[in-house]
């Protein structure tokens, strides 16, 4: 439903697929935006504030998601509105819009619920600090009155929630991830009874559980879901985007001059950080770079601009935040341009045993699809198939592509380096 008018825009011009896909991308442009803003508002500078917010778009799997049919940019739109609106305002009708953004994006995505979850507590702290406030001028009543007005705001995502669950699966209160699966099919192309096939060993591992929600999330996960995400060859951060991981030292700055603020960011990312690390599949099945902590790269990007602000002066942390940078961005740039269907290390060894040959699991794999390995596309950028593939090799585009977005950072850091470098003299 989101993305429906951008599919009827792109049917309109004959090209719908492009049209919803440029939805996406329009989100990823938004939340380029939202950064800037917060970090301006946490006090980084403008061009500090850009260069964060262009290591997020650019430099994270986030860019090879703000080209494809994903949820992660829209999640994370409402996550950084919400967010703008908690350091920016403290009033009744900014709470009313929390509220309504923390429950849309349940719709969006089931698990966004815990990502919300700080969002909607420090929210409620903030509706504490009004009511006090009130009370001490003796508006105390009328203040609780409008208060509690304000959660009418969840009641729209719910209806629709609820209708769209019975519509879809026939229970209001029945999500996606529950649905009954179907491992095997007959000759009618019909689901198999499970119950029925023989010669099945019964036991703890081999008998049919009923799913839950909560089922999928489980602490003996945690080693190997961190694992994945941080420094595993075929998702980990530290090969895919670890420019990112700078973002902490501003975080750092931050908690010593916004504590509470701080403590939020935290927050969120630890509840990103855990979900996806006890989740069953942690990879994100074939797919590119951890893409279930997008959220959590889009609240370090704010940090990034905070600690480019605050270190200006210590040249040792912008020349290897630029060394970073640009490794990353070659990175992310590949798995744009290319394919995000990667498979993970464990499911390599079953395809190269049907291919006969070594099959890449890493960002190596979209440099393979580059240079026409696996077909003669090279690049599925949509723009390159239209207007360069006459004119470019494949290889040649990734390179103009990469070049525009390194001379974009150029650019920027010039202007960061007056900003903050020479003004300061």
């Amino acid at each position: 439903f989101v993305v429906l008018p951008g599919y009827l825009i792109g049917r309109y011009f004959g090209a719908a697929q492009v049209g919803t896909y440029g939805l996406i991308s329009v989100f990823a442009f938004l939340n380029f935006l939202l950064i800037i803003a917060i970090s301006s508002r946490l006090g980084a500078g403008r061009w500090a504030s850009f260069l964060g917010a262009l290591t997020f778009v650019f430099a994270t799997p986030a860019f090879a998601y703000g080209v494809n049919l994903y949820q992660h940019h829209i999640s994370v739109f409402l996550l950084l509105v919400s967010l703008y609106l908690i350091i920016r305002y403290n009033n009744y009708i900014s709470l009313s819009i929390i509220w309504f953004l923390c429950t849309l994006s349940v719709i969006i995505d089931n698990p966004n619920f815990f990502l919300m979850l700080p969002v909607g507590v420090f929210a409620f702290y903030k509706m504490i600090i009004l009511l006090r406030a009130d009370l001490s001028r003796g508006n105390f009543f009328y203040s609780l009155l409008k208060s509690l007005i304000t959660f009418v705001a969840i009641v729209p995502p719910i209806i629709f929630f609820l209708w769209y669950n019975n519509a879809a699966y026939g229970d209001s209160l029945q999500l996606p991830g529950t649905l009954p699966s179907v491992s095997a099919i007959d000759e009618n192309n019909k689901p198999i009874d499970k119950s029925k096939i023989d010669n099945v060993r019964v036991d703890d591992d081999n008998v049919s559980k009923e799913k839950t929600a909560l089922g999928f999330f489980k602490t003996r996960n945690l080693y190997n879901g961190l694992y994945e995400h941080f420094v595993s060859a075929d998702r980990g951060i530290i090969y895919f985007t670890p420019v990112i991981l700078f973002g902490i030292l501003g975080l750092i700055f931050l908690y010593r001059d916004k504590p509470v603020v701080s403590s939020l960011f935290i927050a969120v990312i630890g509840f990103n950080v855990l979900l996806y690390s006890m989740w069953g599949d942690p990879y994100g099945g074939w797919a590119f770079g951890s893409r279930y902590l997008i959220p959590t790269y889009a609240i370090l990007s704010i940090g990034i601009s905070l600690g480019l602000h605050a270190y200006s002066r210590k040249w040792i942390f912008p020349i290897i935040f630029i060394l970073l940078f640009t490794y990353s961005a070659w990175v992310n740039t590949l798995g744009a341009i290319t394919t995000s269907t990667i498979p993970t290390k464990a499911e390599v060894l079953l395809l190269e045993q049907r291919t006969g040959h070594e099959e890449k699991y890493n960002f190596m794999r979209s440099w393979e699809f580059l240079n026409k390995k696996y077909s003669d596309v090279g690049s599925k950028s949509f723009l390159y198939q239209v207007s360069f593939k006459k004119h470019l090799d494949s290889r040649e585009y990734f390179y103009v592509v990469y070049g525009a977005v390194l001379l974009i950072a150029f650019a920027g850091g010039i202007f960061f380096y007056k900003e903050n470098v020479i003004k300061n003299k």
